[in-house]
């Protein structure tokens, strides 16, 4: 059970809300970080839920790799027995999740605890956004976690992932 995170003060909400509507319109990456990675996650779902948008937030187990972010995502898009079981080849899986996200309406990928994922997991949902971003197609990236998150980003075989990032949000914790 996660500890509760405190309520955000109105001119955080207005702030973030202003950084994450102008985010989700022109389709692009955010970046939203907290001392505690729950705050970041609860902070992104709160002020998304006042958007005109589609929410698929993704926690994904260690080890945190392509696979597991791709287990993560299915599981997202493709809740319960009804669609059945992911496809055991990746690409397969990834092209599944590609038309789910192509579907009309604006769509937030939201990634929680993205400080823990992989280099090779980090650009999964990168790739996704770009293939999106490529057919037009309108999807939103926020990766939310701690701090550290934008040491992680400073990762030479992640720099088209940072260089992308349209803006990045830090909540403080005073």
């Amino acid at each position: 059970m996660s500890p509760s995170v405190p309520e955000l003060p109105s001119r955080v909400v207005d702030e973030l809300g202003d950084r994450i509507a102008s985010t989700v319109e022109v389709h692009q990456m955010m970046v939203l970080t907290a001392d505690d990675a729950d705050a970041a996650e609860q902070a992104a779902a709160s002020v998304l839920s006042t958007q005109d948008v589609s929410r698929v937030h993704v926690t994904v187990r260690a080890p945190a790799n392509r696979t597991t972010v791709i287990d993560a995502l299915y599981a997202a898009l493709f809740p319960g027995a009804w669609h059945g079981a992911r496809p055991r080849i990746l690409s397969d899986a990834e092209r599944e999740i590609d038309a789910e996200l192509a579907r009309p309406g604006r769509t937030a990928l939201v990634v929680r605890d993205a400080q823990q994922l992989r280099t090779d997991g980090l650009t999964c949902p990168y790739g996704t956004w770009r293939a999106a971003d490529d057919r037009n197609r309108p999807l939103s990236l926020a990766l939310t976690g701690t701090p550290r998150l934008a040491q992680v980003l400073k990762r030479p075989l992640l720099d088209s992932v940072n260089s992308r990032i349209y803006t990045r949000y830090h909540l403080s914790s005073s």
